[in-house]
């Protein structure tokens, strides 16, 4: 029989093979943000670490091992230039989510 191949980056919520999905990023706004964005995510994991990525794939902004119900607001500040950043939001296992494109106005 015919075998399909799994992108395991095609999805959001997909994780490692055999491991059951701890959040959904269920929204990150406003997009485009100036100082500050809110993320809206949901599901059992209590624990989540943030990294955000300039354009040359240099962390800006870490948040290690937050409460995600405490993590509506994240306040970036005006240090960091306009441009193009990538979200990534990774489980207490390790498992990250897609990277979310935000733009800083």
């Amino acid at each position: 029989g015919a075998t399909t191949e799994v992108n395991p980056n095609d999805s959001g919520t997909q994780t490692r093979e055999g491991e059951i999905p701890t959040f959904t990023i269920e929204n990150v706004y406003p997009n485009p943000f100036t100082n500050t964005f809110n993320i809206s995510l949901s599901g059992p994991e209590q624990r989540v670490s943030l990294i955000l990525y300039n354009n040359y794939g240099e962390v800006v902004h870490f948040i290690e091992n937050h409460s995600m119900e405490q993590l509506e607001q994240i306040e970036i500040g005006n240090n960091l230039p306009q441009g193009l950043y990538l979200l990534r939001i990774i489980d207490s296992k390790n498992n990250p989510k897609n990277a979310i494109r935000l733009v800083k106005e």
